[in-house]
């Protein structure tokens, strides 16, 4: 007899046992990861504004739709003039590649909604609900989820980590 079932315990009881455990530590592992992703403070109607109107220029000036097609064009002079860092341009033109491999803008792949989940601290339904509202041209629904999360004050910052997500593009060699 083993030495458990001598003192009572049953393999049942100790599994039990050790979920309600697993539930328990969880539950305020989860809680103190949300507290964290919260802004120190709420970002106020004109930052919602502004940024609604960022995430309008983004997507309607710099990355253009081509209507017959479907695909997603840089307009690289409105990107060029814009007021975006390097890395924020080369974030921008990373991410309207993959919304051109993407069968959907509003469905993100598994693998790059995994990766941008983790990297922007949302999860996957998440990222799907502001790339709906992308989609719908709808900017006051998507930065009202970017400021939910305490990402709204600047969102042409999730495009880099966009780079981040999926294979390394490839570079052309430099010439001679």
């Amino acid at each position: 007899m083993s030495i458990l079932k001598k003192r009572g315990f049953s393999v049942t009881k100790k599994i039990f046992s050790l979920l309600i455990v697993l539930c328990f530590v969880t539950s305020f592992t989860t809680s103190a990861f949300a507290e964290e992703r919260l802004p120190s403070s709420h970002p106020s109607k004109q930052e919602l504004v502004q940024a609604a109107n960022e995430l309008e220029y983004i997507f309607t000036d710099i990355i253009v739709e081509d209507k017959a097609t479907g695909e997603y064009n840089v307009n690289e002079q409105e990107l060029d003039k814009s007021k975006y860092s390097e890395e924020q341009k080369e974030g921008i033109v990373y991410f309207t590649e993959y919304l051109n491999e993407s069968d959907s803008v509003a469905y993100a792949s598994s693998a790059f909604k995994r990766c941008m989940s983790e990297a922007i601290g949302i999860t996957g339904s998440e990222l799907n609900k502001f790339m709906k509202y992308v989609d719908a041209k709808d900017w006051s629904g998507a930065a009202g989820v970017l400021a939910f999360f305490g990402l709204a004050i600047q969102p042409a910052t999730i495009f880099l980590f966009a780079m981040t997500c999926g294979a390394s593009p490839a570079s052309t060699p430099p010439a001679n």
